[in-house]
């Protein structure tokens, strides 16, 4: 094969690992553990299942790598036809990763809170439900 119709081939493979990776973190990890309306129902999901968990936020951030290297190979593929149309085509391809890269520290938050880290340990047990209760409360007089 050549080079040519391996590089015009590739991009649809990253683009497909990038969406079952994207697809197995968004759809199937959120449907089984995210209880909408109910942080403290989540909460309990997230602790009973946290090696699902921990498999969406690695899929997830395996699902940018796609996106990155797609916007990559993107970029050389069309950079012959119109370089400043491919420059900005990989620059908002290298910010969508960037943002979602960062946005990901939400999970590991996620995961500190419900870890029962040794700092929390200063907390009594009704104050550690007592924010997920209010935000529950919140959620519901709206």
């Amino acid at each position: 094969m050549n080079s040519s119709k391996t590089t015009s081939r590739l991009p649809g493979l990253l683009w497909f690992l990038s969406a079952v990776a994207g697809g197995f973190s968004l759809f199937y990890v959120r449907s089984n553990i995210i209880v909408a309306g109910d942080a403290a129902a989540t909460a309990r999901n997230i602790v009973a299942s946290e090696s699902l968990f921990r498999a969406a936020i690695v899929s997830n951030l395996f699902s940018q790598v796609f996106l990155f290297f797609l916007g990559l190979t993107l970029y050389h593929l069309f950079k012959e036809v119109n370089k400043t149309l491919a420059t900005v085509l990989l620059t908002s391809v290298m910010m969508t990763v960037a943002i979602a890269v960062v946005n990901a520290l939400n999970y590991f938050g996620a995961l500190l809170v419900v870890s029962q880290a040794e700092y929390l340990k200063a907390f009594t047990p009704e104050q550690l439900t007592a924010d997920f209760n209010r935000m529950r409360l919140d959620n519901h007089s709206d």
